[in-house]
């Protein structure tokens, strides 16, 4: 037999992390690819995509496992596979809703918390049907939308794995990307990198937290996103054989949506795309879990929206100490007492 502490690391793997004076412990997960295309008519074309995600972690010592999940709900059981293959309909984002996943990675094989987490979302294009020539529409996204940094209670950030972006462009379902050029904007706390498409996350100073607007331009076209960083306390190193500092527990909370925008073809046109925004609270260390009540959405008009879909399943830990990821979603056809937005333009924004 073993012995093993309550979060399922084992006593040897707890003495290996303490003597080896380490830095955080992060996981990263990312895809071969970010999109599955639809013909005009919504069927998968070419037929059997598949999307390879791998979550690579690091400064862990010995096994580390992994859970995988799509928009919060587990996907299979906990295992030591760093891949997952998104390959049957339920897995695939369509051509209006897209998929997060997210990857947690564990040093025992069941029980305890998440030693780190990370996701990223999944999208469907499908072009518009035959009418007059016309231009096709353009449509941006972020490969990582938002990231969290380990803070030290020293005020030193541990690791900056993870903390990157690709911003891709599509006209239609034809991947534009290399036809524009990127920048970014950043408050001055926020030091970012870019090689072409890619941005990555190189230094903060206090207060750490924030968000970097990234623009592709091409000619009279120019898109615009956001990746938010957050920060979560960690513990310092402890010196060799000394177990370290306890980190604070930090109170986050970090938004966000998989998109910013319900588009039109035209003003005549009100078939919304995508018909269905999804949005996430990621809640670290809070005195309760978050509930749909404490969600206010308004809409331009003075409307409420209310009975919207919403999960907080995933939400766990003990009293005062409430962590995990509460989502839910607004339509724009539904009604306003049915989380929708009443099939009315007028509702815009939120």
């Amino acid at each position: 037999g073993s012995f093993q502490f309550a979060d399922g690391t084992s006593v040897q793997t707890a003495i290996d992390n303490v003597s080896s004076g380490s830095v955080a412990r992060t996981v990263e997960l990312s895809a071969d690819k970010y999109v599955v295309t639809f013909d005009e008519f919504g069927n998968e074309a070419p037929s059997n995509q598949t999307i390879t995600l791998t979550a690579t972690p690091q400064n862990f010592i010995g096994q580390v496992y992994y859970e995988y999940y799509k928009d919060s709900t587990i996907q299979g059981a906990r295992g030591t596979s760093n891949t997952f293959t998104v390959d049957t309909t339920l897995e695939k984002p369509t051509s209006s809703t897209p998929k997060t996943y997210e990857v947690r990675a564990f040093t025992g094989s069941d029980g305890g918390t998440a030693v780190s987490t990370d996701s990223l979302t999944l999208f469907g294009l499908q072009p518009g049907s035959d009418g007059t020539d016309g231009v096709d529409s353009v449509t941006a996204f972020l490969t990582n939308e938002s990231h969290t940094l380990p803070l030290s209670s020293s005020g030193a950030i541990q690791s900056y794995a993870g903390a990157d972006t690709q911003m891709k462009v599509f006209e239609g379902i034809t991947d534009k990307t290399s036809n524009y050029s990127f920048t970014e904007s950043s408050p001055s706390h926020i030091t970012a990198t870019s090689s072409s498409n890619t941005f990555t996350i190189t230094n903060t100073t206090s207060p750490y937290s924030g968000s970097v607007t990234i623009t592709a331009v091409s000619e009279s076209v120019s898109l615009s996103k956001i990746m938010s960083i957050g920060i979560t306390r960690q513990g310092d190193d402890g010196s060799d054989g000394t177990p370290g500092v306890s980190g604070d527990n930090a109170k986050t909370l970090i938004g966000s949506v998989d998109s910013q925008i319900f588009a039109f073809d035209d003003s005549t046109d009100n078939s919304a795309t995508p018909g269905t925004i999804n949005f996430s609270f990621s809640q670290q260390n809070l005195n309760d879990v978050i509930v749909s009540s404490d969600i206010t959405i308004t809409t331009a008009d003075g409307n409420g929206v209310t009975n919207f879909s919403f999960n907080n399943n995933s939400v766990g830990g003990d009293t005062n100490q409430k962590s995990g990821i509460v989502s839910g979603s607004v339509s724009y056809t539904g009604g306003f007492s049915s989380g929708g937005l009443n099939g009315a333009k007028t509702s815009l924004p939120l």
